[in-house]
Formats: C-alpha cells, structure tokens, sequence
C-alpha cells in the first residue's frame, strides 16, 4: 500500500507541474540525457510509462515505469544517474515480483525474488555486486528447495537440494555436496524421495575422482566404478547382481 500511495503522490505531482515531456524525446549520449535538438543536459521531469526527474542530464530520485494498462511496473531511486537505495519491480497484478537494493549503481544487501502468487521464490545477498553468504531458493509452494553460500561472487561450502512433497511438508535432501572455488570438492551425495541414498562420489577441483556407488532405491549397490581426473578408469559393476 506505501507503494502505491508514493507512486500516485508523485505521478500527480508530475502531471501538474510536468511540461508532458515523455522519455521519448530525450536522448542519452554517454551517459547524459539531453532534450532531443539541444546540447544542454536536460533538468526538469517526464511523464507518461516513465517518470521521473532529470538534473543536468541525470536521472535524479526516483523513477517510475508503468505498464500500458497504468499499472505500476517498478520503482528505482537514482542518485546523479545511478541507482541508489531500493529497487522494486511488480507484476501485472500488482505483486511484487523482486526487491533488492543498490549503492552507486552497485547491487549491495538483500535481494528477494517472488512467485507471481507472493511466495518468495529466493532470497540472496550481494555486497559490491558480487553474491556472498547464503542464497535460499524455494518451491511454489513455499518449500525450500536448495541452499548454498557464495564468498564474494565464488560459489564455497555445502550445497544441499531438497525434494519437493505436494502436500505433505517434508524436509528431505535430494543432493548434497560441495564446492570450493566455485567448483566441486569434496563428496557428492545423491537421495531418492525416500530418504535412500543413490549415489555417493567424491570430486576434486571438479572432477570425479576415486570411487563412485550407485544404490537402488531400496539402498542396494547396484554399480562401482574408479574414475581418476574425471574419467573411467575401472568398472566393477558386473561383481554386483544388477536385479533390483
């Protein structure tokens, strides 16, 4: 609802006091906006599916965009022409769709991301643009659906996948594994909707390395194998009775 108020608060006062300047007849030459036939950066407002001030060629607080049916599409905050502050986006119906929050044009802080039912789809964190520290994603039906941790834009640490259940709210783990440098180390787990597990491998520096099992879905080996560097070296899948 404070959306909304601010948003018809400032479209009103820009269609009073605005010249019907629209977006359109503006041009941007590196990184200015200039009114269309002049050589002077352009101060004053726009109007219409943009809104918003200018300010010797900068965009300047915040700016509005509007689907063509009127509907509030996003609301950003600039500051002498970079995003600064929260940045809003919405969908069609009015829900919000994502939030996240700039610094000199730079993503910092929380970024959220939503269903166009209103569950929260993901939840993040950027410092200086770069991910860092967990990132949550989540099922249409408010499930989580995988956790991980970014250091400073790399992917580091544990990587769980849960299993989604329609109606019963399960936590259960689909995959679990690891990651250093942004690719995988360490083990590689892998469990069926029963909680059995399927596979189990190990990675270094992304690569498959040593043995990996194969477990039908009641837990039994099914199939080894000896990989080095990522490659087959040896299958010792016909020691074990296939049958499930």
């Amino acid at each position: 609802m404070k959306y909304l108020i601010i948003t018809l608060f400032i479209f009103c006062t820009l269609v009073v006091y605005g010249k019907n300047i629209q977006l359109e007849n503006l041009e941007k030459i590196e990184n200015l906006y200039y009114l269309k036939s002049t050589k002077q950066p352009y101060t004053g407002e726009i109007i219409g599916l943009h809104s918003g001030k200018f300010y010797n060629g900068y965009k300047e607080g915040f700016f509005f965009t509007f689907y063509k049916n009127g509907k509030i599409l996003s609301i950003k905050n600039y500051k002498e022409g970079k995003l600064n502050g929260y940045s809003l986006e919405f969908y069609l119906s009015g829900r919000l769709l994502k939030k996240n929050k700039y610094k000199e044009g730079i993503l910092n802080g929380e970024y959220l991301n939503f269903y166009n039912v209103g569950q929260l789809m993901s939840k993040k964190n950027y410092i200086n643009g770069k991910l860092h520290g967990q990132y949550l994603d989540y099922y249409k039906n408010g499930q989580l659906m995988s956790k991980k941790n970014y250091n400073y834009g790399e992917l580091e640490g544990e990587f769980l996948v849960y299993h989604e259940y329609e109606f019963n709210e399960v936590v259960q783990i689909k995959v679990k594994k690891y990651y250093k440098n942004t690719k995988l180390n360490g083990d590689f787990l892998l469990y069926n909707e029963n909680g059995y597990m399927i596979d189990k491998g190990f990675y270094k520096d992304g690569k498959l390395e040593g043995y990996y099992y194969k477990y039908n879905n009641k837990g039994k080996l099914i199939q080894k194998r000896i990989y080095k560097d990522g490659n087959l070296k040896n299958d010792l899948t016909e020691n074990f009775n296939l049958s499930n």
